[in-house]
């Protein structure tokens, strides 16, 4: 699934947390200091200020009394003017003097206050030599520091980059004081040389890079999903493994070109898969499938030997090449299925034990079955039936079988182990009784033993069982026996009704590995014997004989 996240970091290392303590304890003390100072300061000007006002109205008071204590003579029209200027002046409560100077005194206070008052002690954070901010105490710093932490992005394994402001105690003005925000946007823009804001690939939580373009890499993603879903209709596409876009700061060594990191991932890689054989298919549908030829699919498979060895349960090898992001997707699909035909078993005394005669023949119904069906990478992973809409009925078989008994004369014959040998190998009948139906044809290769249900079932010689089928119905052969007795020879035993046996068992000729069954595309209880060397089917009768009532 195609995903974006964004902010994921790793622990924050406490490798310097002593230091910046001892720092910020100091730093703690230094600020105390000079805020005390500070209030000292300012009380100073208010008291300043206030002494300016007197000084100047003691000033002007006593230079009025000096002007009318002056001797007559020549100071006598300075007298008389400093005189009535003093009393213009300094006459108390009605003199400019007495009103201008104090104003000009609070002025004066006033500017100095306001000077002073818009300073305060704060710390200079400075990193890689250079000053990126001032701060009104250490714990913005800190913050800064955590916000930072918290963004960078590192693969595994990598260690932590370390990035370590210092900060001294100064005077500053308070509309130059930062936030931690602001200090952590300076710390980005002054550590480009190791970090930068990216946006890194991870698959299946493997890192696999970043990009300083994260669109173009989001594009690429989705385009993938989008081609996959036209191609083939599908009404939900997405990726089969965690694929994930992390914006955060990520080192600059694990940066790379965006062409490089689309180019991977639009890559095929080669692949290996194992596919088991279903009834109904062919060599040149599977590899019509994978996207192979045949000749690929042999040479994969010598056991094929061309297509005449390929039977339900062999296990193939296909080579080939998947996408390096495996896609899956899912669409609702309409098939025209058959449906199998009941079939109703009516006991007759005109046939042996063992025989039967089809007295009706059935015919198979038709529906419609509408799946939600999954592909992973343009195969079929998951089909899940969502409706069935029957279109025609089955009709019933009418199977007669037989209850007269088989003549003693009959039933007591031995069979025989026939004279043929395939190497060093001779072969037993496998059925305790029953007897010789259906022989070879070109059409038939193979030949068919009669036997009441549930009849033992035994292997014709020493070998390893290499298929069990337990499924009954999906397949012609019904529940069947696959037994390699080694240079390429193997015998198969067909419609069995249980298994005794499970695939890599190795058995003895004579043991029990089945009982006769109906399974699959049978006509009766009967057991389908092939004998097969090197994949091609040869006819068993010179090997096993033949025991036949007829």
């Amino acid at each position: 699934m195609f995903s974006k996240k964004f902010g994921e970091a790793r622990k924050p290392a406490e490798k310097s947390e002593k230091g910046r303590t001892a720092q910020r304890e100091k730093t703690k003390t230094l600020s105390s200091f000079f805020k005390q100072v500070q209030s000292l300061s300012t009380r100073f000007c208010f008291a300043a200020g206030e002494a300016v006002i007197t000084l100047f109205s003691q000033i002007f008071r006593r230079l009025g009394r000096w002007l009318r204590s002056v001797p007559a003579g020549t100071a006598h029209f300075c007298r008389r003017f400093f005189s009535g200027v003093g009393r213009f002046f300094l006459r108390r409560g009605h003199t400019i003097l007495n009103y201008v100077l104090p104003v000009a005194g609070l002025f004066l206070f006033l500017g100095v206050t306001q000077h002073f008052m818009g300073l305060t002690f704060g710390l200079a954070v400075e990193y890689r030599g250079k000053t990126i901010g001032y701060v009104q105490d250490e714990e913005v710093v800190c913050s800064a520091q955590q916000m930072l932490r918290e963004q960078i992005v590192y693969g595994a394994g990598q260690e932590e980059i370390a990035i370590e402001p210092t900060w001294t105690v100064t005077l500053v003005e308070k509309d130059r004081l930062s936030d931690a925000d602001d200090v952590c946007s300076q710390l980005i823009e002054a550590s480009r040389q190791v970090i930068q804001p990216a946006f890194g690939l991870t698959v299946k939580g493997e890192f696999l890079g970043a990009v300083t373009d994260g669109e173009i890499l989001t594009r690429t993603l989705d385009g993938l999903l989008e081609a996959y879903r036209e191609a083939y209709d599908f009404e939900t596409v997405s990726f089969i493994d965690e694929v994930e876009v992390k914006e955060g700061l990520y080192p600059v060594d694990d940066i790379l070109p965006v062409q490089e990191l689309t180019a991977l991932v639009t890559s095929e890689v080669s692949a290996q898969i194992s596919y088991t054989v279903k009834a109904g298919d062919a060599p040149y549908t599977v590899a019509r499938e994978f996207g192979i030829t045949l000749e690929e699919l042999y040479a994969n498979n010598p056991i094929i030997d061309n297509g005449n060895r390929f039977l339900p349960g062999d296990v193939l090898l296909i080579a080939g090449a998947e996408p390096f992001l495996s896609i899956q997707g899912t669409r609702t699909e309409i098939h025209t299925e058959a449906i199998p035909y009941p079939v109703e078993k009516v006991s007759t005394s005109s046939l042996y034990q063992g025989q039967t005669q089809i007295k009706k023949a059935g015919v198979k119904g038709e529906q419609e079955v509408t799946y939600s069906v999954t592909y992973r990478n343009d195969t079929v992973a998951e089909k899940t039936a969502l409706s069935t809409t029957v279109i025609r009925e089955p009709t019933t078989q009418i199977l007669w079988v037989g209850t007269k008994k088989v003549p003693q004369s009959v039933s007591t014959i031995t069979p025989s182990t026939g004279n043929g040998k395939i190497g060093d190998l001779t072969f037993l009948w496998p059925v305790d009784g029953g007897y010789y139906s259906r022989g070879w044809a070109s059409y038939h290769k193979a030949i068919d033993i009669a036997a009441p249900l549930n009849t033992p079932l035994r292997a014709a010689a020493d070998g390893v069982v290499v298929s069990a089928y337990t499924s009954g119905w999906n397949t012609g052969y019904g529940r069947y026996v696959k037994i390699d007795h080694g240079n390429g020879v193997c015998t198969l035993y067909a419609h069995c009704n249980v298994l005794k046996v499970t695939v890599g068992q190795q058995v003895k000729q004579g043991d029990l590995i089945a009982l006769v069954g109906d399974t699959g595309n049978s006509s009766g209880t009967h057991v389908h014997f092939e004998i097969q060397v090197n994949g091609n089917r040869i006819d068993p009768e010179p090997y096993i004989g033949r025991y036949c009532n007829r």
